[in-house]
């Protein structure tokens, strides 16, 4: 049994994704990761454990699992030279390519560190070249503390607390290179709680690697995003999750649905308000959206995109957003279904 890849599926994947990639694959499951290893110890299980399956399922989730994008849109000629450079690529010896595509341990985390992105890695796809470059870095994540675990004579006085921690974290940075013309996406490692600065600082420093890369100040400014926010809502693409609006009214909403599968757009409070509305009432600023997609087993396919900005857009000359988040994907075909409607918005076809 491959421990280190097992290890970085569980240090990698949120335990429900996980579990979907361990069923589909013949791994026994249970209530975590100790019970999985638990099972494993038995001879038939691991005898119907397919591994290799589990090994190109989890190459993909480096590519499609939580991710914070960047795209780029290159010269043809300058997209052209790239490719013609990976054709020839050898992947530099390094702390991470030596050990790629499973991670350090949490030893050889704490040891290495902190700096810019290394090439690791590559990954040949059907549409193009995925590059793999690593580092470690410093997320500042934040959790919502339980209230009960807190004083009573503190928590009176809050709503919601919520905890800071510091984590190293070995990152899987990914740069697309298609086969044919110049959009590029750099993909970086977004899980739960990281905050957006630090998802900024980790694109543009892949972007700085790409260009180092290249030879070349090929990637100037990401495409901007803020305008795909309001045509998606106003289409019928996708369940929207999330909206943030402002109003002429002088309010500013931010709506979200609890229940999975439910779309805001036909929630009855929502549509009451928005009734209330003319279409130059409102602005919006923030939008998530989830597409259930076909799946061949019990467990539901729901990748989601999200374009966040913030209200203080709704009064700029130019509002600006130029990350995109991609979660609760597995596959590269989930990650492209998500990633290819994000770009028929950009190119104004929603």
């Amino acid at each position: 049994m491959d421990r280190d890849l097992l290890y970085a599926v569980q240090k990698r994947i949120p335990f429900q994704q996980a579990r979907k990639m361990l069923v589909q694959n013949g791994f026994p499951t249970g209530l975590g990761w100790d019970d999985i290893y638990q099972k494993l110890n038995d001879k038939s299980a691991q005898a119907s454990a397919d591994v290799a399956g589990l090994y190109d399922a989890y190459l993909e989730t480096l590519i499609a699992s939580q991710k914070a994008m960047h795209t780029y849109k290159i010269k043809d000629a300058d997209a052209n030279a790239i490719r013609n450079q990976i054709s020839s690529l050898s992947i530099p010896s390094n702390v991470f390519s030596k050990r790629f595509p499973y991670i350090l341990s949490n030893a050889e985390i704490k040891n290495t560190a902190a700096g810019p992105p290394k090439l690791a890695g590559q990954i040949d796809l059907v549409d193009g070249t995925a590059l793999i470059f690593c580092s470690i870095r410093e997320l500042e994540l934040r959790d919502e503390i339980k209230t009960n675990l807190i004083p009573k004579t503190l928590r009176d006085n809050y709503t919601k607390v919520i905890g800071v921690k510091i984590e190293r974290h070995q990152t899987f940075d990914v740069v697309l290179i298609p086969k044919t013309g110049g959009t590029v996406k750099m993909l970086t490692d977004a899980p739960s709680g990281v905050n957006g600065q630090a998802i900024s600082g980790s694109l543009f420093s892949i972007r700085t690697a790409m260009n180092s890369f290249a030879g070349a100040k090929l990637f100037h400014k990401p495409i901007n995003l803020y305008p795909t926010i309001r045509p998606f809502y106003n289409s019928n693409e996708g369940i929207v999750q999330r909206l943030g609006y402002s109003t002429t009214t002088s309010s500013i909403k931010s709506e979200k649905m609890r229940g999975a599968g439910k779309c805001l757009r036909t929630e009855l409070f929502h549509k009451s308000g928005m009734a209330a509305l003319n279409k130059s009432d409102f602005q919006t600023f923030e939008i998530q959206l989830a597409w259930e997609l076909p799946s061949k087993d019990r467990f539901k396919t729901r990748p989601e995109l999200g374009v966040f900005g913030s209200y203080r857009m709704t009064y700029a000359t130019n509002p600006i957003v130029s990350v995109a988040t991609v979660s609760k994907c597995l596959t590269y075909d989930e990650f492209n279904f998500v990633a290819g409607k994000l770009m028929l918005a950009v190119s104004g076809k929603i």
